[in-house]
């Protein structure tokens, strides 16, 4: 009798262990199948070809670069060695802007708008900066965030053409483009190690000033930034203002950008008695609680501020 039950569980685990091996074979032979299938339909190669597409046709922003990869596991791309030209920041054609390879990979699905959503990173080569960008490609749109953002000071002036901060900005902004130009969207930009270097602004020497904090909060819609909030310095800086305002947007030179901002801005007696021709600029001028009434207009690469 118990000869036949051992009989009987010995054939029960053979009977279980073949429907698990089974199992794992239809599965192999399935993964198998699929990853056979999409090689033949050649996707990594359309992929592949559609982002060079994509790049070659940004004739405003030349970008060359070694060779672009494709991964299955996960789905991703890799840019290897991207350079952007000069044009694209409005620069000299002997300047360009060398990165680190650009993975560009798959992010979950957007809900909303729904779509398409992918992730890259960018590096500029020996630089703290790193930016996170998830584009979300939806129905006549395309939905760039950009979150987790740091740009250095290097950057910058890679970007504007001179060095006039130093420090590294922390970027949060939301942008619709249509079309392959932006429409709207909103930014936020902070920093809490800004410098600003010595330098000439309307022919008054300043010299380096170290600010500390800075935020800007504003809304695009097409060309114009309009600013909400333009918060400089804290109780130890030489400088504190808050400006409001719009910057009209240059898209082929964007140190040539249009500043029209006014605000409130207050001097340290330190920088008063460092510079007394501070104190002629507002001699005369109506004061509250040592802030001046004071307009910012011209491009952003040499800002005219004007006393009111």
């Amino acid at each position: 009798m118990n000869k036949k039950i051992e009989s009987t569980s010995v054939q029960d685990d053979v009977y279980q262990k073949g429907k698990l091996h089974l199992a794992k074979t239809i599965l192999l032979f399935s993964t198998v199948l699929c990853i056979t299938i999409l090689s033949n339909l050649s996707i990594s190669d359309k992929l592949i070809s559609a982002v060079e597409t994509g790049i070659g046709s940004l004739r405003g922003c030349p970008i060359s670069y070694s060779g672009i990869e494709f991964s299955w596991f996960p789905p991703s791309l890799s840019i290897k060695s991207p350079e952007l030209g000069a044009t694209c920041f409005g620069g000299r054609q002997s300047n360009r802007l060398e990165l680190r390879n650009t993975p560009i990979s798959l992010s979950f699905p957007s809900v909303y708008p729904p779509g398409i959503k992918l992730h890259t990173q960018l590096w500029k080569k020996k630089s703290n900066t790193k930016i996170n960008i998830y584009p979300t490609f939806a129905f006549g749109k395309t939905l760039l965030k950009i979150t987790d953002t740091v740009v250095g000071h290097d950057l910058l002036t890679d970007i504007i053409g001179s060095e006039i901060i130093k420090g590294s900005l922390d970027i949060e902004s939301i942008i619709e483009i249509v079309n392959g130009s932006p429409t709207a969207g909103d930014i936020l930009i902070k920093s809490k190690n800004l410098n600003i270097p010595k330098q000439t602004i309307s022919g008054l020497t300043i010299p380096e000033l170290k600010i500390n904090n800075l935020q800007l909060k504003g809304s695009l819609l097409k060309s114009k930034i309009k600013v909400i909030s333009f918060l400089i310095g804290d109780e130890t800086s030489p400088i504190v203002a808050n400006f409001k305002g719009t910057i009209r947007l240059n898209k082929y030179n964007i140190k040539k950008s249009k500043l029209n901002l006014t605000g409130d801005i207050k001097f340290s007696q330190e920088l008063l008695a460092a510079f007394p021709i501070i104190n002629m600029l507002v001699i005369g001028k109506e004061n509250q609680g040592g802030f001046y009434r004071v307009k910012l207009t011209g491009p952003l690469s040499s800002p005219k501020p004007q006393i009111l």
